[in-house]
């Protein structure tokens, strides 16, 4: 699996008590935010090597996510 920008950082910063109801909120807005803008990345480029024109655009980008980051 892939890492995510936002497990990378949870990672890289160890002194943060993660599981606080504080930083939790803001953990999860944060995985919730890229999780979007991956979603949105994909669903927006090339899908399967075909480019398609947005509005005819197959949107399978939750399954690209879940695939490479779940």
């Amino acid at each position: 699996m892939k890492q995510t920008a936002v497990e990378f950082l949870v990672n890289e910063m160890p002194v943060i008590d993660w599981s606080d109801p504080y930083w939790k909120v803001k953990l999860d807005k944060a995985k919730e935010m890229e999780k979007e803008q991956i979603i949105d990345a994909y669903n927006i480029g090339t899908v399967n090597g075909i480019d398609y024109p947005e509005s005819s655009l197959p949107l399978v980008g939750d399954i690209y996510y879940n695939e490479n980051f779940k």
